[in-house]
């Protein structure tokens, strides 16, 4: 199984592309995705991209859901009402839609965070902040070394 592995911030043009990390890109079109699918967090100030493997993934654990209950449409929402396709160019970039940008306060750069079957886009300012709190539930939650 291949993953989403590490960080990269890359610039955005004035018309909203960004390249993809090469490393994420090979394993997208491993996926047989020719670019990614990507909405905003839930949980923050970034989006959340992914490929086929995390679509199954996401698909498999909703059917466990009643289709009529109030979590199956949030979830439902999350995973695909607020998902665009983004397709590479030539280049290996995708334009991110404004929206995306607004919701993430991206500018001119773009964080990549690996998270193993998906990956994270930040604005790379506010990033730093975030990864600090995650270190410190990190270290409360396992001790000081931060190993589980």
């Amino acid at each position: 199984m291949h993953r989403f592995l590490g960080r990269a911030i890359n610039k955005l043009d004035a018309k909203g592309r960004v390249s993809i990390p090469a490393n994420f890109r090979d394993l997208l079109i491993e996926q047989g995705v020719n670019g990614f699918y990507c909405a905003p967090s839930a949980l923050g100030a970034n989006l959340t991209g992914y490929g086929e493997d995390f679509f199954a993934e996401v698909e498999a654990k909703l059917r466990q859901l009643n289709p009529y209950s109030a979590a199956y449409a949030a979830q439902a929402t999350q995973a695909f009402g607020d998902v665009d396709r983004l397709e590479f160019d030539p280049e290996g970039r995708v334009r991110l839609p404004d929206y995306l940008i607004a919701h993430a306060g991206i500018r001119d750069r773009v964080q990549f965070i690996g998270f193993s079957s998906y990956f994270e886009l930040w604005n790379p300012d506010t990033y730093p902040a975030v990864r600090a709190e995650r270190l410190a539930l990190l270290k409360r939650d396992f001790g000081q070394d931060g190993a589980p």
